[in-house]
């Protein structure tokens, strides 16, 4: 399978690199808006760097878009229209109605649409199946420290929410182990440096009385991504930064806690394989579709319309 990546910032250089390393692909080129940084990452993969995105669209089946979100509609929408498969990094898309319209674009074309939420891909959560019932609660936390800034461009991921570039990925994870849609939603958010969201916290209540709890944060001295999911037989601890697990089981007058073994994988690496695998056939579909994508962006801008409106 013959594939390109669009953008060759902070991810987009990680797609080239593992896909150039992947045997379902073949990696055509890169191309970036810095020609200068489209020229270093195909000089380390030992490929072409192309001077459009239309350029390198016709010498691929399937693609890669690892650019600011702002920009996954503009680039993915005439793509998808061209009958090229996608791998969209997250969010799919800047807002819920031009993530719909990818979706569309992408049953009618007949092509293959993943979102690019590699925490799904994450060992650590095999933890979670370690425990058998249904998910009670869940409490995701995700911060770092405010980003750098390139002369003259915006820092990485303040083009949007801090919802849309960190708690996406819980969300998609909390309505992936949760298996169904909130009930009711509270919020807050507060922005401090830029003009989107820096600090978000939201309690979703599901049916039966299950809850989440989601934080995400850039205004952290250290980066935190930590989960805790709980059942009525125990709960476990996830360190998805570290790639580490712990399992509390609760049995008969007797509390086991014990360290759960992770294996040694790598979740991007695991993402661009199982994209590449849809694409052939030898899938059904990516693991993270285009509509888990979309639902994910969907609790996202109810997240955040809830913490605007005043927090319920």
């Amino acid at each position: 399978m013959q594939v390109g990546v669009i953008g060759t910032g902070a991810l987009g250089r990680h797609h080239a690199r593992l896909y150039n390393a992947c045997a379902q692909a073949e990696l055509v080129g890169v191309f970036d808006v810095s020609r200068a940084s489209a020229e270093e990452v195909a000089a380390q993969t030992g490929t072409r760097a192309f001077a459009s995105v239309a350029e390198l669209a016709a010498a691929c089946s399937a693609l890669s878009v690892a650019v600011p979100s702002c920009l996954h509609h503009r680039i993915a929408l005439p793509l998808l229209r061209a009958g090229k498969h996608l791998l969209v990094e997250k969010p799919l898309a800047a807002t819920v109605a031009e993530g719909r319209e990818l979706v569309e674009a992408a049953a009618a074309a007949g092509v293959v649409l993943a979102v690019g939420h590699v925490e799904r891909f994450s060992p650590a959560l095999a933890a979670v199946d370690a425990l058998p019932g249904p998910v009670q609660y869940l409490s995701a936390r995700r911060c770092m420290p405010y980003p750098p800034a390139r002369l003259g461009t915006c820092p990485r991921g303040c083009d949007v929410s801090i919802a849309h570039d960190l708690m996406i990925h819980d969300a998609d994870l909390c309505l992936a182990l949760m298996g169904d849609e909130p009930v009711h939603v509270s919020a807050t958010a507060q922005t401090v440096f830029g003009g989107h969201e820096d600090f978000v916290s939201a309690r979703l209540t599901f049916p039966g009385g299950r809850v989440a709890d989601l934080v995400a944060s850039r205004l952290a001295a250290e980066p935190v991504r930590e989960l805790l999911v709980a059942k009525a037989t125990g709960h476990a601890a996830i360190d998805l930064r570290l790639r580490q697990a712990s399992v509390r089981q609760f049995g008969d007058h007797a509390v086991v806690c014990e360290s759960f073994p992770v294996q040694e994988t790598n979740p991007l690496a695991d993402e661009l394989a199982d994209f590449c695998l849809a694409v052939t056939g030898d899938r059904p579909g990516p693991r993270v579709d285009g509509r888990s994508g979309l639902r994910a962006l969907v609790l996202i801008e109810r997240i955040l319309a809830v913490a605007r409106a005043g927090g319920q």
